[in-house]
């Protein structure tokens, strides 16, 4: 039996009690409590004291879901799960199937056009497309409305599918260099790509049916915090890799940017600002905008932060701080297993289209679900907690909510659906 088969079953085994007893409605609602006061010391990683994680989990029954993988352990953790804007119920994936073991390995495409509950491979990249070192965590996809065109970012470029995702070639003008993230605009017409190491962000429009680099670029990211290191050499903002970018969808020709030291953002009347209010340190794994308000959510290796940034003024002012950090009783430590109100190690996070009051993100914890904009924030129960090889709090890496409200979340101890 495969490991991944084993896992499943011994999963299955642990919730069917539970399962047979407690059946969730699609229109149960789950009231949420406010966290107690945990404010002994808000800035300690990983405090005691008195209440346990359980007082703030969210009673759920996840379910597995099959991807048509190897099964050997790490090949069923789907990267940057994304829905086609013409029909949520269709979506694409990455996935590294890449395990010794593994007959045929390689970075799979995956798509399934019944809302998860199905996949097929539609293509195993050209090993010249990807770096199976650089690739195993941080390749994304964007698609185009009606799958027109699937966009593809890795660690040796971007690329682009105008067959559905089973071939794919080098984007037109686009840099040769590792592309760790790509979006699109909220209309589509728009695509941004952000630059891991050259720590630059390339836009691209959409011209007569094809993506051309738009002749107005962002000013260079790299050269505004070269001048920020000039004029003060202690500016913690003045390394890291980029890692995230994001369209605004309130304001035209304005964007923001994740590092591993801070969020920036662009305006093409302004240039680049910082986003004060960011942890000291915090890789900036994904942002996400709410297109009705304009209010982010950012995911960091340090924790959760959202805010709203004042639309009717276009710079910044340096001393303003514009995100706040999530808190709550129901954040644990990965390391230690405990309590951890102000720390948490998050990878993405995911705004409900049908409803900005929910907001689901995946950690090195867990996964935790918000239903009050990021104010509270609840553990999902029922998920694994342990990896079932290196027996550390199983990490949860991607989330993508569906068209019934429904989210499939995945890492490396599998791929689940829940329905909140």
């Amino acid at each position: 039996m495969k490991l991944a088969d084993l896992r499943k079953l011994i999963f299955l085994l642990a919730i069917g009690q539970v399962a047979i007893a407690q059946t969730h409605s699609a229109n149960q609602r789950v009231v949420l409590h406010p966290p107690k006061d945990v404010s002994q010391n808000p800035e300690e990683i990983g405090v005691q004291y008195s209440g346990t994680p359980t007082s703030a989990t969210l009673s759920l029954q996840p379910v597995p879901i099959s991807l048509p993988l190897s099964g050997f352990y790490g090949s069923e953790f789907m990267m940057s799960p994304t829905s086609d804007p013409a029909d949520r119920n269709s979506i694409f994936g990455l996935a590294l199937d890449d395990n010794a073991q593994s007959p045929t390995p390689g970075l799979r495409v995956l798509h399934s056009s019944d809302a998860g509950t199905t996949w097929e491979i539609l293509t195993t990249l050209d090993k010249r497309l990807y770096d199976p070192q650089q690739d195993s965590l941080y390749s994304h996809l964007a698609v185009e409305t009606n799958a027109q065109g699937l966009i593809l970012g890795t660690s040796v470029g971007v690329f682009l599918s105008k067959d559905f995702g089973r071939s794919f070639f080098p984007l037109a003008d686009s840099t040769a260099a590792a592309a760790i993230d790509v979006k699109l605009s909220l209309d589509g017409n728009k695509l941004a790509v952000a630059y891991q190491k050259n720590i630059e962000v390339e836009l691209f429009e959409k011209i007569n049916g094809n993506w051309r680099k738009s002749l107005t670029q962002p000013a260079s990211l790299h050269d505004f915090i070269t001048a920020k290191l000039k004029d003060d050499p202690n500016n913690y903002y003045s390394d890291g890799d980029l890692y995230s970018v994001q369209f605004d969808p309130l304001v035209p020709n304005v964007l923001y940017a994740g590092m591993g030291r801070g969020v920036f953002r662009y305006s093409a009347d302004t240039g680049w600002s910082i986003l004060k209010g960011v942890f000291n340190d915090s890789t900036v794994y994904n942002i996400d905008v709410v297109p009705q308000t304009g209010e982010l959510f950012i995911s960091s290796c340090n924790g959760v932060y959202f805010g709203n940034v004042d639309h009717k003024n276009g710079e910044i002012p340096d001393d303003h701080v514009v995100l706040k950090k999530a808190r709550s009783n129901s954040f644990v430590n990965q390391g230690t297993g405990a309590i951890s109100p102000t720390y948490l190690r998050t990878f993405d996070v995911e705004v409900n289209p049908q409803d900005s009051r929910e907001v689901v993100t995946t950690s090195a914890s867990g996964v935790y679900l918000s239903r009050d904009s990021g104010s509270t924030w609840k553990r999902i129960s029922n998920l694994p907690e342990r990896d079932p090889v290196t027996h550390t709090l199983a990490e949860f890496r991607s989330a993508i909510w569906l068209a019934d409200g429904g989210v499939i979340v995945s890492g490396l101890a599998g791929t689940f659906h829940f329905k909140p």
